[in-house]
């Protein structure tokens, strides 16, 4: 099969693919907003290839009985040799990794182009973190101001942005997002998880959705798509809003000045947070392979973040007047 090489940029890095034109455009729809399709190589050095293989449908475990087994669980297998293979069982892929490149095999299905999706966002991601960039779990929104939203889990995080892209508020980042030093947020290309009594409240179509569990996922490019908003998928952030949902309760705003309290929310619901799966594998060996040192910018970022206001709402948040909050940020 007749393979092209195109490149993907996030507006710092590039990425060059090796596919057919059907599967890039497939991961251009569905991450469309977060990525530019480039014929020259003007913004920076590309970080790696990404080989795909969508008509290799089986994998020969021969293929890896020389080498030696670092990890084995229910979610796959990595070897190390040359190259170095994941096998993710339950998806049937495999990942082959050396040095500035990372070649998949498996299934030209909707999983598979997921993977490949999750692969290049990745990418993108150590990019930016060799460049100083810190990954924050926090969802971001923008108009005339720019809001992050953090939250424990069922805080209401989900459910304020789908209030806020029905104001015609601009997505960045509904989950994660990387952060640099001089407070510039840059967002990724996430599947968004919703309720299905909140699809049901926000009157969002099921048929495009992925279920997996009790959730509803969809591409953040759906749901801008709806809403007749935009992806902005750089911005820098103004405000935070710690939220905390109670049904049926009054909404109460009151803003946090305490720097210590600041610390502590940023500790439990900025860090807080893991990425356990393959990806995360693939990540630490594509620095090592590339010999990379990922500085650390912790402490700037932290101390970046804690100069900006923080809001903390509780209640219902349906019936906030983010406007008028945001013009009281602005005065």
């Amino acid at each position: 099969m007749l393979k092209n090489v195109y490149k993907l940029s996030d507006g710092h890095n590039i990425v060059s693919v090796i596919c057919n034109q059907k599967t890039i455009e497939k991961i251009v729809r569905i991450m469309m907003g977060y990525v530019n399709l480039i014929e020259e190589d003007n913004i920076n050095t590309v970080i790696m290839n990404i080989c795909l293989y969508e008509d290799v449908y089986e994998v020969n475990d021969d293929l890896m009985t020389e080498n030696i087994k670092l990890h084995c669980d229910k979610d796959g297998y990595v070897y190390k040799g040359e190259p170095i293979i994941i096998n993710n069982i339950s998806d049937n892929i495999v990942y082959k990794i050396k040095k500035n490149e990372v070649a998949v095999y498996g299934y030209a299905k909707d999983e598979y182009y997921i993977e490949i999706v999750r692969l290049i966002r990745m990418c993108f991601q150590l990019g930016l973190r060799f460049n100083g960039y810190r990954k924050l779990h926090i969802s971001i929104l923008s108009k005339n101001v720019t809001w992050g939203l953090v939250g424990d889990k069922g805080a209401g995080k989900t459910t304020m942005l789908l209030h806020m892209l029905n104001n015609g508020y601009y997505l960045t980042s509904n989950d994660k997002a990387l952060i640099s030093r001089e407070g510039k947020c840059v967002g990724t290309c996430q599947r968004i998880g919703i309720q299905e009594y909140t699809m049901d409240k926000y009157n969002i179509q099921k048929n495009d959705a992925i279920i997996i569990g009790k959730k509803y996922y969809l591409w953040p490019i759906d749901l801008v798509n709806k809403y007749g908003t935009l992806i902005k998928k750089q911005v820098v952030l103004d405000a935070i809003l710690v939220l905390n949902y109670q049904a049926g309760s009054d909404l109460q705003i009151s803003e946090i000045h305490d720097v210590q309290y600041k610390k502590k929310l940023y500790d439990s619901f900025v860090c807080d947070f893991s990425d356990k799966s393959e990806m995360n594998e693939i990540g630490k060996i594509i620095i090592e392979c590339n010999e990379w040192i990922m500085p650390n910018e912790e402490q700037d970022i932290c101390d970046k973040l804690l100069t900006k206001r923080w809001i903390e709402v509780q209640g219902e948040f349906e019936s906030l007047d983010i406007e008028r909050l945001a013009s009281y940020i602005n005065s």
